[in-house]
């Protein structure tokens, strides 16, 4: 977030995501840095009156933890737009209205690859405020080709200083505090190796299933959904090797070096991929319908609500250490974290009547 006023506009703004994620994030940062200057504006396609929008905006930043004079001053100055971001004239209209304001513009997208990428269509063509900033939510395109074409279309938008492709995963305070588990801990950072530690499991299982998010979900599935953006750059992080610097390109280089050496696991013991679906049941005393019965869903996709994935990290530090990301929707336990099993100790001294069990290190991801 720049220092000083700043206008916050998420487009997308009446989504799970938004309501879920964003507003309680913007309430965590506020709760952080009570000083900071942000008026926010709301835009999505669905019709949302200003009412409806305040009091998601005001519930969502008192769960992020914002104080409530905050909450309320915020809740009461922001506002919602009926916005086609793929209609240039609107955006035209639209855009010119918030530069008015005088204030720095960021534009945080929070809708699927394909909107996402229309709307920057759009925007390419027209004459943008001052020092707009862009910010793209996962996930980032629907193939590495979409992909490509994505960053090539932000690049003439706006300079590559001024994107920021978002994974809120990453913003999870525990995900953070990895860098500081391994690199500001002298018992940790030695062991953090093959020679040390025999396998790591990344799981991020739900409690929820469908919640009426069909038309996204049963077009991504688990996979695409957790764990080719959320979960290996959470490995990338555990994994990488020791920055100079807490540095936003620093880290960015050591995660890509670290993405770079991963590949399918080749060994024993292990197999490479699984995908499952959730059945009808119960969960905590509550009635889930089978997957292809859930609303909006095609049983034709044969889309996955459970995909595990094991992969390993072709480098002298991990070689042979098996990485499992599990992610999966309607499990009871709805269990986050990182699982580290470390090995047996070389040697057991003679005399010891039980074998104590190889030590393994849990961090939850809340």
């Amino acid at each position: 977030m720049p220092n000083g006023p700043v206008t916050l506009v998420i487009l997308g703004a009446s989504g799970d995501l938004t309501h879920r994620l964003l507003l309680p994030g913007l309430g965590t940062l506020l709760r952080a840095r009570p000083a900071l200057d942000v008026t926010l504006v709301g835009a999505a396609f669905d019709d949302l009156d200003d009412a409806t929008w305040r009091e998601r905006v005001r519930e969502a930043l008192a769960e992020g933890g914002c104080r409530t004079e905050h909450a309320e001053r915020m809740a009461s100055e922001t506002r919602y737009e009926h916005l086609d971001v793929t209609d240039g004239a609107a955006m035209k209209a639209f855009l010119a209205d918030i530069d008015e304001a005088g204030r720095p513009i960021v534009l945080y997208f929070a809708l699927p690859p394909a909107i996402s990428q229309k709307a920057c269509e759009v925007l390419s063509t027209l004459e943008l405020p001052e020092g707009l900033r862009v910010a793209i939510e996962k996930p980032f395109g629907s193939s590495l080709e979409s992909a490509k074409a994505f960053n090539k279309l932000l690049t003439s938008v706006v300079p590559e200083d001024r994107i920021f492709r978002v994974d809120h995963y990453l913003g999870k305070a525990t995900v953070v505090n990895l860098l500081g588990i391994r690199f500001g801990n002298r018992i940790f950072e030695p062991v953090w190796n093959a020679n040390n530690i025999e396998r790591v499991e990344i799981i991020a299982d739900e409690g929820l299933a469908l919640e009426g998010r069909a038309g996204y979900y049963d077009k991504a599935g688990a996979l695409k959904d957790m764990i080719q953006s959320h979960l290996l750059l959470v490995m990338a992080i555990f994994a990488m090797e020791e920055p100079a610097n807490i540095d936003a390109i620093e880290l960015r280089d050591l995660m890509m070096h670290t993405l770079r050496a991963t590949q399918l696991w080749s060994g024993e013991g292990e197999v490479p991929s699984r995908r499952a679906r959730y059945a009808a049941g119960t969960i905590d005393g509550r009635e889930v319908p089978d997957y292809t019965a859930e609303p909006g869903v095609d049983p034709a996709r044969q889309t996955e609500t459970l995909a595990q994935l094991t992969v390993e990290i072709c480098n002298a530090r991990w070689a042979g250490v098996p990485f499992r990301l599990r992610s999966g929707k309607a499990l009871g336990d709805g269990f986050r974290g990182i699982v580290v099993k470390f090995k047996p100790v070389a040697h057991l001294p003679g005399g010891f009547h039980n074998e104590a069990p190889p030590n393994v290190m849990v961090i939850g991801i809340a």
